[in-house]
């Protein structure tokens, strides 16, 4: 019988999105194992959109004890592991009934959080709610690889936003909710701006709210009609596809901020009542909070505490103009443009010949030229991304790696094709070579070389791909954002054999070659 793991985490919207990196850090730690998520109901199209999650489990708002007892025992099974990421009675509950080899839970940091909340004195350093969640990982010696939220979408499918998204190359979406009304910064400052930027930006605005009953500011009717869209109440989603075509989201401190981040649009959050050290702020690459230093923040934990004082100051001294100054700049700095090609080397690009350091005995892969060719004609970044545990290993040296590497970028050269930058990570946990050994952020699966890529060649990972014959490749596309393919050259048809019959991933691309793998990609941007 397959091996099992099951997740916890009830809600709301922003908790569940910040699990997804722990998601997919179990899925690449527990590669033959099944992942199942228990949540509430209304949270289960959120969960849905989770990458690595094969099998969802979901209870009603009000549930009795009774019955959620007997629900209990109907899904109790034989656990490898259970994770709770929850910390609450029902979890609790859920942790005495259910039979699993191991059980933990992640660190609430309840009396940390309290104590700030009511002295008002905020910590130099706290961890975010992802290291947390990842906490639980680490405690059973495993490797966190990912540590922003990432989660997939589905096409829109709505005609009328296709035709406005089409119609406007640069967007930006205003969501002036959150759960509570003290969160929520005034919608007509909200309104200006959005006017403004607009003007100095020449974007198109989409204000994203809760209901269509709520009246829009008047001066929104200033921004031109095919400029502005109006989207009430959209399913969840469908707001994700919506937000993914965002260059920027501008929102509270609310589930909207955190689900814009997780299809990897850059956020701008206003923070009121509630603070960043509380473990909530939005933590995508390029993602920032607006705050003011005022003295009675945070009011409370979670924002719902009504203001005592005259006026809000948390948000009325946050002037429009400090936004749209700030907005500006997000869009000038997280210009991802491109599009790219992540390749493994070894394997992949050139024939594993088992920590390769002699340029010599560089190899290229049957067909490797004319796909990289083809990928480059057709408007694609190469990047080599390769694990080099060599270095650590004490088999060869920095030297060697980068000779190799130039060595293979002067044999591409002669055909016309420009490797646009190599990045390789040397350390391993296990090494030999003290500089090199340990944990890091660099080697895959986790993300670290690809951030380095993204910030250099203005990439865009939710168009690119990740090549590769390793796990490590598959894990590091979805981690990424973006789509991952497996090649059967290397070890990629050992590989196959853990993920074939599987619901490894929702979907796993496996080509026989390089070449193969190109086709793919470049009959996919057909399509598309």
């Amino acid at each position: 019988m397959k091996k099992s793991i099951l997740i916890i985490r009830f809600g709301s919207l922003g908790d569940i999105l910040l699990t997804s990196a722990t998601v997919l850090n179990i899925k690449a730690n527990y590669p033959d194992h099944s992942i199942k998520y228990l949540t509430k109901e209304k949270f289960r199209s959120v969960v849905e959109m989770i990458d690595g999650v094969d099998e969802i489990f979901t209870i009603k708002d009000s549930i009795s004890t009774v019955a959620y007892f007997k629900f209990l025992n109907e899904i109790d099974s034989q656990y490898e592991i259970l994770f709770d990421l929850h910390g609450n009675f029902r979890s609790w509950m859920a942790k005495k009934i259910l039979t699993a080899n191991l059980k933990v839970t992640y660190p609430k940091r309840r009396i940390e959080r309290s104590l700030i909340v009511k002295n008002k004195i905020i910590p130099e350093m706290y961890p975010h709610s992802i290291d947390l969640y990842n906490q639980t990982l680490l405690e059973l010696n495993k490797t966190a690889f990912q540590w922003r939220p990432v989660i997939k979408t589905n096409k829109i499918s709505d005609e009328k936003i296709e035709r406005f998204i089409e119609a406007n190359s640069k967007l930006i979406v205003i969501a002036p909710g959150a759960s509570f009304e003290t969160k929520q910064y005034p919608p007509d400052k909200f309104a200006t701006a959005a006017l403004e930027l607009h003007k100095q930006t020449g974007s198109a605005i989409i204000w994203a709210d809760a209901s269509a009953a709520n009246c829009l500011p008047s001066v929104l009717s200033d921004i031109n009609k095919n400029a502005f869209m109006r989207l009430s109440n959209l399913p969840i989603q469908k707001l994700a596809s919506v937000l993914e075509y965002g260059q920027l989201t501008i929102a509270n401190d609310s589930g909207i901020a955190h689900l814009a981040s997780s299809v990897g649009t850059t956020v701008i959050a206003l923070f009121g009542p509630t603070h960043p050290s509380l473990g909530f702020a939005p933590r995508g690459l390029f993602d920032q909070v607006i705050q003011v230093p005022e003295e009675c923040r945070p009011c409370s934990l979670h924002g719902s505490k009504p203001c005592y004082r005259e006026e809000q100051f948390c948000f009325s001294k946050i002037d429009p103009e400090r936004i749209v100054s700030l907005a500006i700049h997000k869009l000038e700095q997280s210009q991802m443009t491109e599009k790219a090609v992540f390749l493994d080397r070894d394997g992949t690009i050139i024939k594993d010949k088992d920590y390769l350091s002699d340029p010599n005995d560089v190899e290229l892969i049957d067909g490797t030229i004319d796909a990289l060719k083809s990928l480059q004609d057709n408007g694609y970044k190469l990047v080599v991304v390769s694990n080099q545990s060599g270095v650590a290993r004490g088999k060869f040296s920095i030297e060697s790696v980068e000779n190799v590497n130039r060595h293979l970028s002067e044999m591409l050269a002669k055909h016309d094709v420009q490797i646009d930058a190599f990045y390789y990570c040397p350390h391993h946990p296990n090494g030999s070579v003290d500089e090199y050994t340990g944990v890091c952020q660099c080697r895959k699966p986790s993300v670290g070389m690809v951030e380095e890529a993204i910030h250099q060649l203005q990439i865009d990972p939710r168009k690119s791909f990740v090549i590769g014959d390793k796990l490590s490749d598959l894990y590091l596309g979805k981690m990424m954002g973006g789509k991952s393919i497996l090649v059967r050259t290397g070890y990629g048809a050992e590989e196959e054999k853990v993920i074939n019959g599987t619901q490894n991933f929702r979907t796993v691309i496996v080509c026989d070659n390089l070449q193969a793998a190109g086709e793919f990609i470049l009959d996919e941007m057909v399509i598309s």
